[in-house]
């Protein structure tokens, strides 16, 4: 019974379109969203720990860079 009123509010209700189309779905995300920061601090490493590149390739190409010519055309 209390799980027919939640669906029946879901759908009813004229805020989420997530919650109208896919009542469960939408519960089990939000769900998932609350859980996150406790998940994440034991299974993955953090947000900004870990580099999204090796340091020997960036200064690889930063020496190697060469600025593109303009041809004055355009």
């Amino acid at each position: 019974m209390p799980l027919s009123l939640l669906g029946i509010r879901d759908v009813s209700q004229p805020h989420h379109a997530l919650l109208r189309n896919y009542p469960l779905v939408s519960h089990l995300r939000w769900m998932f969203e609350t859980a996150r920061p406790y998940l994440r601090q034991y299974i993955v490493e953090g947000d900004l720990s870990g580099a999204p590149y090796a340091e020997w390739w960036a200064a690889a190409s930063a020496a190697s860079f060469q600025p593109l010519q303009h041809t004055g055309r355009g």
